[in-house]
């Protein structure tokens, strides 16, 4: 697993399974095409970057702009949306 995260947040950096490999700073064009899932916060940079690499995506996003890009990300097939209130790990069972 690849965690791309700002240098800035030491919290969230903390936060990341011993089985991550942290990257920061790291352009995602440099990174999602050795990549078989990216699973982003639902914004249409991540979302066209992966498209543009042929990687599945999972978007998971608390609302506002990002739900129109995520209803598109969806019907077209590139990927699956996840509103943030139901991104529980139980929301992961059922593939």
């Amino acid at each position: 697993m690849v965690v791309l995260v700002p240098a800035a947040d030491e919290a969230l950096r903390l936060r990341m399974p011993t089985y991550a490999r942290v990257m920061d700073d790291v352009p995602l064009a440099l990174v999602a095409p050795t990549c078989r899932l990216v699973v982003h916060q639902g914004d249409t940079g991540s979302m066209m970057t992966s498209m543009a690499c042929g990687v599945v995506q999972l978007a998971v996003a608390a609302g506002g702009q990002e739900d129109r890009a995520m209803t598109v990300l969806a019907e077209t097939g590139a990927g699956r949306a996840l509103p943030a209130r139901t991104a529980g790990p139980q929301a992961f069972q059922d593939g």
